[in-house]
């Protein structure tokens, strides 16, 4: 009797974490939009504001799954071309939606 009451236990927290992954909220993201006024308005801090954002979370991402995303990856202003393309085409997603996007295309990469 303990083993099941210890497996319903255990199913119910299982599905109660995956329940809450899929709505998993991003905190601070910014909105492509700020993404795109720092990138081609404001050059200056603004750019450099986005563009940490997104190598800091990008890096985290690595990080939690312990995988060299990087390792082959094309130089810094590439990845922030691509997340200029994204958010011209996203305009109403976030840098987060669009960092992820990037995160699976570049562990696509790796596995080439």
């Amino acid at each position: 009797m303990r083993k099941l009451t210890t497996s319903i236990t255990l199913l119910l927290l299982l599905g109660s974490m995956t329940a809450y992954a899929d709505d998993l909220i991003i905190r601070a993201s910014p909105a492509c939009a700020d993404w795109t006024k720092g990138r081609q308005i404001d050059k200056g801090r603004g750019a450099m504001v986005q563009t940490s954002w997104l190598m800091g979370y990008l890096s985290g991402l690595a990080m939690g799954s312990e995988t060299d995303i990087f390792k082959n990856a094309a130089p810094n202003e590439s990845l922030f071309l691509w997340m200029d393309h994204y958010c011209e085409s996203y305009t109403t997603n976030t840098i987060g939606e669009g960092a992820n996007v990037l995160y699976w295309e570049m562990i696509r990469k790796l596995r080439k």
